[in-house]
């Protein structure tokens, strides 16, 4: 991996963490209303981007291409809404890494299956630490008495988002390959995708929608500008660097997720939690190298 889609990688990775951060904040919020009000933000936000954008380059936007990118937009909100549900029972520090960790290991399996890319022995050796520190996150072998069982049951839907993060990533990599548009139109399109996803919940559920954007409107609007700036900087990456190197590496934002959980949030369990990304960071470190 280059410098330069290193230093797009570990930017990116900080506006995931931060926006994360929000997100949990939101936890007590309508999970679908919270996601609907943060992606419209992303939409009206990136708009004169991507409109510019479509002015100045003039790609070739077709039916093929719409349809390609509409299908990540199902899978990115899964995501959304998947992750937004598990920090309504579980901790940053807890959801995220789990959520964040598991992504790269189906990742690059996916990535050997799929795209026929071929991981180095260390980049294996990270893979392994990488679990290491998912059970130490997780708390598995801890008593269960010590934990209770929410912190399980968070732990569990932690895992849904992270297959999801596994699905766009690869199928992004996919897309990006053959499409040749450019990655903020394809982000701010999958967006609007995601707006007429939700479209059919948030006018049924007008007043929910008010109450939602009363109360967390800072955090809806701060996801719905850092969630797509963070995904922009990884499209471009992508372009430069093997989706098995840049989906681990982005994962860096773990680290930074736990250290938030426990400055900024309080979160209890914080040394076992610190320790497991530490682990999943280094796991991180060598799938990028290798």
């Amino acid at each position: 991996m280059t410098g330069f889609a290193l230093a797009l990688v570990l930017t990116a990775a900080t506006l995931h963490a931060s926006f994360n951060l929000l997100a949990k904040r939101a936890g007590a919020a309508d999970s679908t209303a919270f996601v609907w009000l943060g992606t419209l933000v992303s939409v009206a936000a990136f708009a004169p981007f991507a409109i510019g954008i479509v002015i100045i380059q003039k790609p070739v936007i077709t039916a093929v291409t719409l349809l390609f990118i509409a299908v990540s937009g199902t899978f990115h909100v899964s995501y959304c809404l998947t992750l937004q549900r598990a920090y309504k029972i579980g901790d940053l520090s807890l959801v995220y890494p789990i959520a964040r960790g598991t992504g790269p290991l189906l990742a690059t399996l996916g990535a050997i299956i799929i795209l026929g890319e071929r991981p180095s022995m260390l980049a294996i050796s990270g893979i392994g630490l990488l679990a290491l520190g998912i059970f130490q996150v997780a708390g598995v072998g801890r008593r269960r008495e010590a934990r209770g069982w929410a912190a399980y049951l968070a732990a569990a839907s932690a895992l849904l988002p992270a297959i999801f993060t596994a699905a766009y990533t690869i199928w992004d990599k996919y897309c990006m390959g053959i499409l040749m548009v450019p990655p903020v139109f394809y982000l701010w399109f999958n967006q609007v995708v995601r707006v007429f996803i939700l479209a059919p919940y948030a006018l049924r559920r007008r007043t929910q929608i008010r109450e939602v954007w009363r109360q967390y409107r800072k955090e809806a609007i701060g996801v719905g500008i850092m969630s797509p700036a963070g995904y922009v900087l990884i499209l471009f990456a992508l372009t430069v660097a093997p989706v098995s190197h840049v989906a681990p590496a982005r994962e860096i934002s773990i680290l930074i997720a736990a250290i938030l959980g426990k400055r900024l949030l309080a979160e209890g369990e914080a040394g076992h939690r610190l320790l497991g990304a530490a682990a999943m960071t280094i796991g991180l470190i060598c799938l990028a190298l290798g």
